[in-house]
Parts: C-alpha cells; sequence; structure tokens
C-alpha cells in the first residue's frame, strides 16, 4: 500500500504495529485498522472521517463482509445499463423479503 508516497513499515512504525498488520488491513483479513483512525488522520493531517471517505476503494472498505465487497467491486465494473437490471433485480428480491 503506498498512500502518498507513504510506504507501509513507516506507517507501521508510526503506529507501533507489524507492517504485517497493515496488510491485514488493506486484504481485508482485520478491521483493526478501526482502532488507529486518529492516529491514521493526525499522521495523514486528516480527519477520521475523510480517512474512511477517501479510502473507501482500499482498506477502510472493510466494514463490509467480503463477500459484499466482492459484490461491489463485480458492480462497479458492470455497464450503466446492466447496473439498472442488476439494481432492479435487487429492489425486486428486497421487497419478496418483507
Amino acid at each position: 500500500m503506498k498512500i502518498k508516497g507513504v510506504r507501509q513499515t513507516d506507517l507501521a512504525r508510526y503506529l507501533g504495529i507489524s507492517k504485517n498488520a497493515i496488510t491485514q488491513w488493506k486484504t481485508h483479513v482485520s478491521k483493526s485498522y478501526m482502532n488507529y483512525l486518529d492516529k491514521l488522520a493526525e499522521y495523514f493531517d486528516v480527519t477520521p472521517e475523510e480517512i474512511l471517505r477517501t479510502n473507501k476503494d482500499d482498506i477502510y472498505e472493510s466494514h463490509l463482509t467480503l463477500d459484499e465487497q466482492e459484490i461491489i467491486r463485480y458492480y462497479r465494473v458492470l455497464p450503466d445499463n446492466t447496473k439498472s437490471i442488476v439494481s432492479q433485480l435487487l429492489s425486486t428480491l428486497s421487497s419478496s423479503q418483507n
């Protein structure tokens, strides 16, 4: 992971954690980054909210399950007309569950 030219090793050292911990955030194995959100915001000189919003396509989307993340990745590469069909299908399925 390189954010603003920052190496995982440097970020890990700043946070006092292992480089492996950051790798686990990036690969969605761990959500422990939430414990470091304030320090991450301080490191990048932004608010915690900006980190969550700015990096939603990266490690900070980890609040989703792996299945949800995979569905989103598939959805993002679909053409717009297909996204519309998927949205309608999901809406129909959701309505039928109620």
